[in-house]
């Protein structure tokens, strides 16, 4: 047994903690569980995905952004083109739907920052449901 249960959340820098609030809570819908205020200003959020899920964002002051590491944050959805639909009625641009190689079904989008963000719907073929060898030709 993994003595983890699940990933809390992933922090994210951002240029604009307004502009990324209106992205993440008004475009994507996530409820903003709580703010971050240092000496009475807002700078940071922290966005609901589920009961125990989270991004975190933190507005920063220079112009450019120190690589983590973190590739991308993939968000999963029930019903892949409802949510697209959803988002492009707000103003996000979503890339065409496909399914990835791991079996499941994709989109991918850009938060204002530049942040790339996955959006995953299961397929009960995927590999994330049946494991296995995943074989890619990237």
């Amino acid at each position: 047994m993994t003595m983890f249960t699940a990933i809390s959340h992933v922090c994210i820098h951002v240029r604009d903690i307004a502009q990324t609030m209106t992205f993440y809570h008004e475009a994507l819908g996530l409820p903003v569980q709580y703010v971050f205020h240092r000496q009475g200003v807002l700078f940071g959020a922290y966005f609901t995905i589920s009961d125990t899920n989270f991004i975190e964002a933190f507005q920063i002051h220079h112009d450019t952004h120190a690589n983590t590491g973190i590739v991308h944050v993939c968000l999963q959805t029930q019903d892949l083109d409802a949510c697209m639909r959803q988002l492009a009625s707000k103003g996000v641009a979503c890339k065409p739907k496909n399914k990835g190689s791991a079996g499941c079904l994709t989109s991918w989008i850009n938060d204002p920052d530049g942040n790339l963000i996955e959006l995953n719907e299961l397929t009960p073929t995927c590999a994330q449901l049946q494991g296995g060898v995943v074989n890619v030709t990237w």
